[in-house]
């Protein structure tokens, strides 16, 4: 898959896959040929995916997980094919059969905006930028940390998403959607330029020896400790993304310019007509229009990232 023609498949999708190989498919499944894994194999795996009981899942799995993971087995048998392209194994999957439940009332947690305005109060240096470009503008998280000086625009009212970061890894965005310029009110981009000081190249949030940031650790030390102490259910960045959304469509602004700043696709014939996402001064105007939605109440001190000569001069240094 990951060389896959095309559309070759994200590491993060790889990574949930190889898990989900690991820890519930080669166990029950992975003896089995696939000429042999039918409707019943599938709802024998189902019966015991619901049936397990942990920490962190005391109800077992959610449907949603289970859904994933029994198509995730779909896609293998599947993938079987001759030489002229064939399934070799094909199979009439009946989803009531193997016992799927419908995946309603799916957890999908948003910040509110006082929360966002006491987070972007209480963090500091890169999580403090962090928090308010994820809530100003909707972006990815791996979007925001892999966004480069230059793709900041020289007035700081513009940033270009043309990649996104992965465990410290570039890599292309999600889709071809997800490739756009998304638009900063006064308020986000004074603030974005006070952050950058007078810094001109590298990352936008790197560490201080320059390296990306991990998504993993901002959690785990920044944003979920934050989050317990305002008493605010943990979750992850996405509760950002669903603000930005929200506010956005409270605000009036047109559908498709939201799908544009969001990075979703088209959804209708008519989408394609419109070419709001090339009228650059209509789409400033409404980001200063529909502003942030949460408050900036403190300012933004320049997070300055050392240079490697630096780096190494220090150590030196140190060492003599």
């Amino acid at each position: 898959m990951p060389n896959k023609d095309g559309e070759p498949v994200k590491p993060a999708t790889l990574s949930t896959w190889e898990s989900c190989i690991e820890k519930w498919l080669n166990p029950s499944l992975g003896d089995l040929p696939l000429a042999e894994i039918k409707n019943s194999t599938l709802k024998a795996l189902v019966v015991k995916m619901k049936a397990f009981r942990s920490d962190k899942c005391p109800n077992g799995l959610s449907a949603k997980s289970i859904q994933n993971y029994v198509d995730l087995v779909k896609m293998i048998v599947g993938s079987a094919t001759d030489d002229e392209g064939v399934k070799l194994f094909p199979c009439k999957w009946n989803n009531r059969f193997i016992g799927l439940q419908k995946v309603k009332n799916q957890r999908q947690p948003m910040l509110a905006a006082e929360t966002i305005t006491a987070l972007v109060s209480k963090a500091t240096g890169n999580e403090q930028m962090l928090y308010a470009l994820l809530a100003g503008t909707g972006l990815r998280a791996g979007e925001a940390l892999g966004l480069r000086l230059s793709d900041i625009s020289a007035d700081f009212r513009t940033v270009s998403v043309r990649q996104s970061d992965w465990h410290g890894t570039a890599q292309e965005p999600k889709t071809d959607a997800a490739l756009r310029d998304v638009d900063l009110c006064i308020e986000l981009s004074e603030m974005l330029k006070q952050y950058l000081g007078q810094r001109k190249t590298g990352l936008l949030f790197a560490s201080r020896s320059g390296r990306a940031l991990r998504q993993s650790n901002i959690l785990r030390r920044s944003l979920h400790p934050l989050l317990a102490e305002l008493k605010v259910e943990p979750q992850g960045f996405h509760g950002f993304r669903r603000f930005r959304t929200t506010h956005l469509r409270r605000s009036v602004v047109p559908e498709d310019l939201t799908r544009f700043w969001i990075g979703h696709s088209d959804k209708t014939v008519t989408d394609k007509y419109s070419k709001i996402e090339e009228d650059a001064g209509f789409r400033r105007e409404c980001a200063d229009r529909v502003g942030l939605g949460f408050t900036l109440s403190v300012p933004c001190v320049p997070q300055n990232i050392a240079s490697s000569e630096n780096r190494e001069s220090n150590l030196s240094a140190s060492a003599a």
